[in-house]
C-alpha cells in the first residue's frame, strides 16, 4: 500500500506506512485534541468503512493508557 498522508491538526502533515498506521494517528488525534468519546470514533470510522472492531478498541485502549492530564 502506498504512504497516505496525514493533515495534522497543527498544519504540518505526516506519513503514515499503511493503514493501521493512519488509523492509530487519527484515533490519538480525536482523543487527545478533540475528547472525542469512545462511541463517537466507532460510530465515524463504520461510516467510513472500518468494521474491526477489535483493531479500534486496541488503539482506543492503547492511546487512552498513554494519556496524561
Amino acid at each position: 500500500m502506498k504512504n497516505q498522508f496525514h493533515h495534522n491538526q497543527d498544519g504540518t502533515t505526516s506519513i503514515c506506512d499503511n493503514r493501521e498506521g493512519h488509523l492509530m494517528k487519527w484515533i490519538a488525534n480525536e482523543i487527545m485534541n478533540r475528547n472525542t468519546t469512545d462511541k463517537q470514533i466507532y460510530t465515524y470510522l463504520s461510516r467510513d468503512g472500518y468494521h474491526d472492531k477489535d483493531m479500534i478498541t486496541k488503539h482506543i485502549n492503547w492511546v487512552r493508557k498513554y494519556r496524561r492530564f
